[in-house]
């Protein structure tokens, strides 16, 4: 499994009516500023990272938590739930 590379470019990541800007972690959204947990961001940049790819919850879970023991079902879900809102 390769280590965690998220994009880092000095420009905002655009995606539909979406931006995100990888070195602040701010999300916007039609330009206005949408609230968004670390652990979403994070999620949303391993996301974005490889587009149309699907990513595997192993995958994601090693690349999030990589040394941490955390009930990661619940956080994954809480990630996701984040991105919806």
């Amino acid at each position: 499994m390769r280590a965690m590379t998220l994009p880092n470019p000095p420009w905002p990541i655009r995606f539909g009516i979406f931006e995100i800007s990888p070195r602040t972690g701010e999300l916007r959204k039609q330009g206005l500023k949408v609230k968004l947990g670390q652990q979403a961001c994070k999620l949303l940049l391993l996301l974005l990272e490889r587009p149309g790819e699907t990513r595997t919850r192993e995958e994601l879970r090693q690349q999030l938590w990589p040394s941490t023991f955390v009930d990661f079902e619940h956080r994954l879900s809480i990630g996701h739930v984040e991105m919806e809102n």
